[in-house]
């Protein structure tokens, strides 16, 4: 009985009406039933006219349940829904008119929305866009349903996304706070994967990922690494003082971090190089 939205809808054609969405990972059989249900409750309710719609984020997905038809003792019984199924969308068509369009914040799971320069786009228009800013903790919930680890941990280290969570510090318990707490758990597991294969190691002493010297870039991505791994994700405070060491104080940071054991002791030790 509980859908994902109901909108009240004023078109100057057809007059006011009620559009339910239903949002579906994985198609569910009773579907059909809750939305016949939720329709005829809401006509009742408010003498409007209902119109439901499902979008399904995935395809293949198990097979999908048709609208309510029934027939039965000579009476018919039916509620219809429209259908949306994201992968059928090409994620770049959807992005063209930017976020004017309807459904950019479904480009992800649109066909190629985990390529590189979609996900980039998408990020880039949202930084454009400051009136849109409340709407990045929904996108990050988003990308956590369908890109990886490695994906995840690639956009953590991309000044850009650092950037956008910048501008909109969670506060803890807060929803945003939870989509940062979850990626950064993705991160985690990406890391420790590594562990187990022997590549964080390499990080820590600077050779895996290729922190020399004079790659600065390099070295501060190794650091926020790092930092997420052992305490979350640096705040705005943090990473400014992180960009401003040097390789090697970045190098020194990253050997130091495998025995800091508090963001107090990782404070400290910043005081002590910056002094």
């Amino acid at each position: 009985m509980t859908p994902d939205l109901i909108v009240r809808v004023s078109h100057p054609d057809t007059g006011d009406f009620h559009l339910v969405l239903e949002v579906q990972s994985d198609p569910d059989p009773r579907l059909p039933e809750r939305l016949a249900t939720l329709a005829g409750h809401l006509r009742l309710k408010h003498g409007l006219p209902v119109v439901p719609v499902v979008v399904y984020l995935h395809a293949g997905r198990g097979r999908r349940p048709p609208p309510l038809d029934e027939h039965f003792l000579g009476l018919a019984f039916k509620v219809d829904f429209h259908e949306i199924v994201l992968p059928e969308f090409e994620a770049r068509e959807l992005l063209t008119t930017g976020l004017d369009g309807p459904w950019w914040p479904f480009s992800l799971f649109a066909r190629g929305g985990l390529e590189a320069d979609n996900v980039r786009r998408l990020f880039e228009q949202l930084d454009d866009r400051p009136d849109f800013a409340e709407s990045l903790p929904a996108m990050l919930n988003l990308a956590t349903h369908v890109i990886d680890s490695d994906q995840v941990r690639a956009l953590l280290e991309d000044p850009m996304l650092d950037a956008l969570l910048k501008k909109i510090p969670p506060r803890e318990g807060s929803y945003a706070w939870e989509m940062q707490e979850l990626l950064k758990a993705k991160v985690a597991e990406a890391l420790a994967e590594g562990e187990a294969r022997g590549e964080v190691q390499g990080v820590a002493r600077g050779e895996a990922l290729g922190v020399t010297r004079g790659e600065t870039q390099e070295a501060l991505r190794f650091a926020r690494r790092m930092i997420a791994r052992k305490f979350g994700l640096p705040d705005p405070a943090l990473s400014q003082r992180l960009e401003h060491l040097s390789v090697e104080q970045l190098e020194a940071l990253g050997e130091a971090l495998l025995d800091l054991a508090s963001v107090a002791e990782l404070g400290a030790w910043l005081d002590r190089i910056e002094g």
